[in-house]
């Protein structure tokens, strides 16, 4: 007999289906990941290879817009007016030189100031006013080139207008007298606007942008004029070499730096770009071959599977198709094989025989277990009649197992509610589900055919077929008298005193909680406490002082009404509940007990309670604090009264001893001896 492993076997068409399309999947993917690769890579190397191509492209025009300022500073550098205006007075010869300053910067859009600096501390300059007390001397350009003071164009650093705030990059060369002394510095100046403009003129991505930083990493020439000045500190100390890329985190994302020096000078171009978004469009060509590939293995899959379930496949879902049949119960003979063979035939036959087989130990099997369990089992069809019923649920139903079989559940499951008496309905619940199961537990008494109630538990549970759905409903339920009984045992133990009879100090507290309520307003709660417990028990032992307890609690509880709460919550002490109980009628109450109480002895030793209480009268008061209003109240009243009492108990106890002849010396002598210790603690005189 095969069994069912619990997971849902494929049919033979599904399984050569998805053989074919995982085999074609497979042998595609395994070729796509190779060629998805190849492009992969190649594609972001050509993406690299682009990013340093445009690099190089902006610093080329960068080395060239820096060489074209050169040759105008070498040029003007050697015109004698340029050397010599700032140190004459001729006027007409610092206008000259202005001219000439203003045909430059006309012929070149690049150039923001051309000017010319001297020793003297005089400037030059065409197109910008200086400011009052204006030195050059005191400017980056003019400091730079004077620490240099050789014959050639330092690029200088970026620094702001002394007027305008605006940033520049200055390129300057030292001026040199006709006898070559050194008498100031040409310069021209360059906004960081229009060069980062340039450099950042033809990007490739949104996220590309190029600066231009100095042998040491700080930029001078940024498209965030809040960036000058600053270090880009991802090369080190140095900048690596002529050219090259990084890889570094800009803002927590992953980017590419390409950089490229311009020229012989110590500046170089910077490109960066993010690489989500050069690497984006790879992935989703990626993807889309992917998905391309995945749809051809599809159509593969499916086309082989198509044949493969055509030539194989067929005969074996006959095959399949019948032997469903059979276990149906279907005519046979009506029956007919297509596309089978000699070897289906006989497989189906064989089939057949072990089916019937199966069927019959199967159900040998099911009433064995049935009639056999200690519990009674009743099966129904869909509407309630009564199917199947076991030994043990006939001896309770106490009827012939004809007289059930047949019969509506009602009729015979005769089950009343423990709470209200109220006759039960059995049967499955109308929002009952196909997939659902059902095993809740519900209790109830059943009435047998005699009249007998019995307490039983039982649970109901759908019958299904093959396909899930329901066809009726089991019974199982069991009698649970004993189980009953006891669980009523572990209540009441829990909850009452076994000395007493009464609840336990749980109980009490439970009660004031649930009590504590408007609507049981006035509240009174009363503490008690037997006076010399222990006195009884050192003179007449615990057994005395035992007796001493119970009486105290059957008298205290004869004054109560049936609502009141009466718990003992300690050795000596109990406490009482009094829900709409005023103070007044409180204090009757602990009267008409202690008169009840006048005459009650236990072994010649006198009933003695101290009580106290207190009363809730506002919603607002605490539970509490009335409580502790009531233990107090309690303890005031018991410091005076058990001494009356202790002294009075010792006195009769010890003058009876001396009358009493049955007791043995030793026992006189022994019961004397607590009494005189207890006289001389409480100050009682031999003579009292």
């Amino acid at each position: 007999m095969i069994k069912n492993l619990g997971k849902r076997k494929l049919s033979i068409k599904q399984e050569v289906f998805y053989l074919g399309v995982v085999f074609s999947l497979v042998t595609l993917l395994l070729f796509g990941g190779i060629l998805c690769t190849s492009i992969y890579y190649m594609q972001v190397n050509h993406a690299k290879q682009a990013l340093h191509d445009s690099n190089y492209h902006m610093a080329m025009i960068a080395k060239n817009q820096s060489r074209a300022i050169s040759n105008t500073l070498q040029v003007l550098s050697n015109n004698p007016d340029v050397r010599t205006a700032g140190l004459s007075d001729d006027e007409a010869l610092v206008s000259k030189v202005r001219s000439l300053y203003r045909d430059y910067y006309n012929s070149d859009k690049n150039i923001m100031y051309i000017y010319s600096g001297y020793e003297n501390g005089r400037i030059i300059i065409d197109n910008w006013a200086s400011p009052p007390e204006f030195d050059p001397r005191e400017r980056p350009w003019y400091k730079h080139a004077t620490d240099i003071k050789e014959n050639k164009v330092v690029l200088g650093r970026a620094y702001q207008d002394a007027s305008t705030k605006q940033w520049l990059v200055s390129s300057s060369t030292p001026l040199y007298g006709m006898d070559g002394e050194f008498v100031g510095v040409l310069s021209i100046d360059r906004t960081v606007e229009n060069m980062s403009s340039i450099i950042n003129e033809k990007n490739l991505y949104k996220s590309q942008y190029s600066f231009i930083i100095d042998g040491y990493g700080k930029i001078l020439v940024h498209p965030n004029q809040n960036m000058i000045q600053k270090t880009f500190s991802y090369f080190g100390a140095e900048v690596p070499s002529l050219s090259g890329e990084i890889n570094f985190d800009e803002g927590g994302e992953p980017s590419w730096a390409f950089y490229s020096a311009l020229g012989d000078s110590e500046w170089y171009l910077v490109t960066i770009v993010n690489k989500h978004e050069v690497l984006l469009p790879l992935y989703q060509t990626i993807f889309i071959l992917a998905v391309i590939s995945i749809i051809i293995a599809l159509m593969l899959g499916a086309f082989q599977s198509r044949v493969l379930n055509t030539r194989l496949g067929r005969p074996l879902i006959v095959l399949g198709n019948r032997i469903r049949k059979i276990s149906n119960g279907e005519n046979l003979e009506k029956l007919k094989y297509y596309h089978s063979n000699h070897e289906i035939v006989e497989i189906a036959q064989n089939i057949e025989k072990l089916a019937s087989i199966a069927v019959k130990d199967k159900e040998e099997k099911l009433k064995t277990i049935l009639f056999s369990v200690a519990d009674g089992v009743i099966a129904t069809d869909r509407k309630g009649i009564v199917e199947f019923v076991n030994p043990v649920a006939k001896a309770h139903i106490n009827r012939l197992e004809d007289r059930i079989v047949g019969r509506k559940i009602e009729e015979i499951f005769d089950i009343y509610s423990e709470t209200d008496n109220c006759k039960v309905a059995v049967g499955l619940p109308k929002s009952w589900s196909e997939n659902q199961y059902y095993n809740k537990e519900y209790y109830a008494k059943m009435r047998t055919q005699s009249g007998a109630e019995i307490p039983i538990e039982y649970s109901i549970s759908p019958i299904k077929d093959s396909k899930s759905k329901i066809t009726g409903m089991v019974i199982v339920f069991r009698d649970y008298t004993v189980k009953k009984k006891k669980q009523e045992k572990i209540e009441y133990m829990s909850y009452h005193d076994p000395l007493t009879g009464i609840y336990n100090r749980r109980y009490f507290d439970e009660q004031i909680i649930e009590l504590d309520k408007e609507e049981n307003l006035p509240l009174t709660i009363i503490y008690a406490d037997i006076n010399g417990l222990k006195l009884a028990n050192d003179l007449k032992g615990h057994a005395t002082g035992d007796k001493l307890i119970k009486l105290a609690a059957s008298s205290i509880k004869k004054e109560l009404r049936t609502n009141d709460i009466f718990s003992r919550i300690g050795g000596d002490e109990f406490g009482i509940v009094l829900p709409q109980t005023g103070a007044e009628a409180a204090g009757l109450l602990i009267e008409r007990i202690r008169a009840s109480l006048e005459d009650k002895k236990v072994e010649g030793i006198s009933l003695s309670i101290s009580f106290g209480y207190a009363t809730k009268y506002k919603p607002e008061e605490k539970i509490s604090s009335i409580i502790t209003d009531s233990d107090s109240n309690m303890y005031s009243n018991k410091i005076t009264e058990s001494a009356i009492f202790k002294k009075n108990t010792i006195i009769d106890f010890r003058n009876a001893l001396e009358n009493k002849h049955s007791m043995t010396l030793e026992d006189k002598l022994r019961t004397k001896k607590i009494c005189d210790v207890a006289m001389i603690e409480m100050g009682i005189k031999g003579d009292e």
